[in-house]
């Protein structure tokens, strides 16, 4: 078998680009312009340069087309969810603060007793001295 582009023989295995156009010819894969490409960019490509036409152009548009489209959908849910995360993060805020006031007061009062503690032992130890 041979390519239908440069004439040159395929190998019997390997990976040959089969045309579904109108030709139905089998290529090496270099020899189809911007197949590598549409492979890397994850494109699926039925037709060999020669048989791609308009009709697989506007194929093409509508695809490009419904990408977008999809792009579009998946941009809005996330602009949709943004906010409720300020919601969330303004709630989680408030909550922090909340936490971190309580926290001082707790620290003060941690002080306070320490203070206390500190005097009582210091009261019990002057009385067994006068005693």
């Amino acid at each position: 078998m041979e390519c239908q582009k440069c004439k040159k023989n395929l190998a019997k295995r390997g990976s040959h680009f089969i045309c579904q156009g109108p030709c139905q010819g089998t290529f090496h894969g270099g020899c189809v312009k911007g197949l590598t490409a549409d492979i890397k960019n994850g494109r699926n490509r039925i037709y060999c340069n020669n048989c791609e036409d308009d009709g697989s152009e506007e194929e093409e548009q509508e695809e490009y087309s419904q990408d977008f489209t999809k792009i579009l959908k998946d941009i809005q849910l996330k602009v949709v969810a943004i906010p409720g995360f300020k919601k969330q993060l303004d709630s989680i805020t408030q909550s922090l603060s909340m936490l971190s006031d309580k926290y001082d007061i707790l620290i003060v009062e941690h002080e306070q007793s320490k203070d206390k503690i500190h005097k009582l032992e210091k009261t019990i130890a002057d009385v067994y001295v006068i005693s």
